[in-house]
Formats: structure tokens, C-alpha cells, sequence
């Protein structure tokens, strides 16, 4: 979650097994004022939880 408004660039490198790294790259976003989670990460969220309570459910969404 976040609670500021705004745009943002992101900078990322990344390093392989063989220490080799990446030339920069960057990421402009948007984030609005607030977020609300999703009904989706809350049943994510209940799965990952209680691993073995929910089959069906762990198969909907992939885990």
C-alpha cells in the first residue's frame, strides 16, 4: 500500500550468478492517493494463510 500521491521513476539494475550486471533501467509511475485492496488479494492473502483449508480455492487462483 501507499499514501502518497504522485509520479515516481523507479531505477533497477540487475546482477547475475556470475556477478555480470545491467546497464540502468528506469520506470516512470502513477500512484494515486490511496489503495484499496482487491477482493482477489484478500482471498491471496486467506490461501496463503491457511495453506490446506481452502482447496478449491487454491486451484482458482493458482497456488
Amino acid at each position: 500500500s501507499w499514501s502518497n500521491k504522485g509520479s515516481f521513476t523507479i531505477k533497477v539494475k540487475a546482477k547475475d550468478t556470475s556477478g555480470l550486471e545491467s546497464n540502468w533501467g528506469t520506470l516512470s509511475v502513477t500512484m494515486p492517493l490511496s489503495y484499496e485492496p482487491s477482493l482477489f488479494r484478500f482471498l491471496v492473502l486467506l490461501v496463503e494463510r491457511f495453506p490446506n483449508a481452502f482447496p478449491i480455492l487454491r486451484q482458482l487462483v493458482g497456488y
